[in-house]
């Protein structure tokens, strides 16, 4: 079984991620386990590890079976709300790397993510802008605050056991990024 979890700040462009992996895979099939099953349920203990979650979580997903299965956002996400090292999620790990994983972290340039914050703010509906509006005062404070949130990460991922791949999504090129993971990943293994 193929998992591939899609990491990134807000804004990185997981959904349209997501989306494009969606369409170009029509008839294969695809399990999607969004912010509701992966991220939502956790929100309000954001320092605790959540180990049972996530390997409830997993258990789960391959009993579905699927030929891929894509989490928006994992344990990368949870490690850096709690401060903790990707060596805390030991167990976890292990439970992935027993099946073909790939974590995708999708990187905006620095400079672009008080821009996209405040573009997303505009279009996206006012639950999300408020949520936002609790990482920072301002759009500097707000991009500061992911900004760290994505060097973090990306450092976790350096450590991690797991296969991955880094890409800039700042130009928005998510086709482009979905048919890599495809014929990079998805077919060669």
């Amino acid at each position: 079984m193929k998992i591939l979890i899609i990491e990134g700040i807000a804004t990185s462009g997981k959904s349209s991620l997501i989306e494009k992996l969606s369409s170009l895979l029509q008839g294969q099939r695809v399990v999607v386990y969004g912010e509701p099953d992966t991220h939502i349920p956790i929100m309000d203990k954001p320092d605790q590890l959540h180990i049972e979650f996530f390997r409830s979580l997993i258990a789960k997903a391959t009993e579905t079976k699927a030929d891929l299965i894509i989490f928006d956002r994992l344990h990368y996400t949870q490690a850096f709300r709690a401060k903790v090292d990707v060596v805390e999620y030991a167990e976890i790990e292990d439970l992935l790397a027993e099946q073909q994983t790939l974590v995708t972290y999708l990187k905006v340039d620095e400079d672009a993510v008080a821009n996209r914050v405040m573009l997303a703010t505009k279009h996206r509906d006012k639950e999300w802008g408020d949520y936002v509006q609790t990482k920072g005062k301002s759009f500097d404070e707000i991009a500061k605050y992911y900004i760290d949130q994505q060097r973090s990460q990306l450092n976790l991922l350096s450590k991690s056991k797991l296969a991955n791949k880094v890409f800039d999504t700042t130009d928005h090129e998510y086709t482009t990024v979905a048919e890599t993971i495809i014929n990079e990943w998805y077919k060669q293994n």
